[in-house]
């Protein structure tokens, strides 16, 4: 790709800018989550969006990305790699991101592919920094140095789950697992507060019920709050969201919830267009013609019999 050619890709749109629209918005997660304004709000974000099919993005999401993905493990500050693509879904991005070797960031298929990624335009690369403004990254090995720059920033942004003063590398560690969205991390946690109190180790008891306390003083006020809200899409993915984000907590007043939205009539027709859409886009991420046809014929259908739900104007662009 020539540099003139890199230049246009990369200031073509900036989904960062103020006033725009969430720019995790429609993106399908490998690890179910379903992200919005509050995830990239608490702290700097790098978002890469790449060709999946193009040798040039795959050395350098297997390079360069790779490692700003160890840098920002590495420091532990409040930043946020978000790694988007509109070509690979489903398991098949999952494995992408085991083979290459990522730790801490989000893995997402775009099936709107709103940067238009292509063979021709490989990679979109940015950082939100601390005062608001967008940089951009340069598809070179000095992306990992600007990265750790962000890092180095005092303000670089605030944690989901903040505690101060951890000094034992077992609280440390279950803190950074649960910020991280890491598999298993709530159950860990719940896991060590019975295991501590075994223990003659004050500090390290201090230190993991701190750990607890921030975790649970951001799950239980979010929790109530979406229980009591009304039904609607945004709601209903949040309350799902906490399902997987503090699996091994006490959801059972979430599935409550869950089931009794459920029953609502206008919520019944937002999942089904949601059910809709979701085939439509595995359809779309196949290799087959005759699939990806499928699927735009679908979105074109799901658009005008679902206009007035979430998945319908999504659908048709919306």
């Amino acid at each position: 790709m020539s540099s003139r050619l890199l230049l246009t890709a990369l200031i073509c749109v900036s989904l960062l800018r103020a006033g725009e629209a969430d720019l995790l918005e429609g993106v399908v997660w490998s690890d179910g989550l379903n992200r919005g304004g509050t995830d990239t709000a608490i702290g700097s974000v790098v978002v890469i969006y790449f060709c999946g099919h193009c040798p040039r993005a795959g050395a350098y999401m297997n390079g360069t990305a790779k490692a700003i993905d160890a840098e920002i493990e590495k420091q532990q500050k409040s930043i946020r790699l978000y790694c988007i693509t509109p070509d690979l879904s489903g398991d098949v991005l999952v494995e992408w991101a085991k083979t290459h070797g990522y730790v801490g960031a989000a893995v997402g298929y775009d099936p709107r592919n709103r940067m238009k990624v292509s063979l021709n335009n490989i990679f979109q690369g940015r950082m939100r920094l601390p005062d608001g403004r967008t940089d951009y990254l340069k598809m070179s090995n000095e992306d990992v140095a600007l990265v750790s720059r962000l890092a180095a920033n005092p303000q670089v942004g605030v944690f989901r789950y903040p505690v101060d003063d951890l000094t034992m590398p077992a609280s440390k560690e279950l803190w950074w697992a649960c910020e991280r969205d890491r598999p298993q991390a709530i159950r860990s946690l719940v896991a060590a507060e019975v295991q501590v109190a075994k223990k003659k180790d004050e500090i390290l008891k201090a230190e993991v019920a701190k750990v607890a306390a921030s975790v649970r003083g951001v799950f239980e006020p979010e929790r109530d709050r979406l229980i009591s809200a009304p039904s609607d899409m945004a709601a209903y993915e949040s309350l799902e969201s906490l399902l997987v984000r503090y699996d091994g907590f006490d959801l059972k007043s979430v599935i409550a919830r869950l089931k009794d939205m459920n029953k609502d009539k206008a919520m019944k027709k937002e999942l089904t267009a949601r059910d809709v859409w979701r085939k439509c886009v595995k359809l779309k991420a196949s290799s087959k013609p005759s699939d990806q046809l499928s699927a735009e014929q679908g979105l074109a259908l799901l658009a005008k019999q679902y206009a007035d739900t979430v998945y319908g104007k999504r659908a048709g662009g919306g």
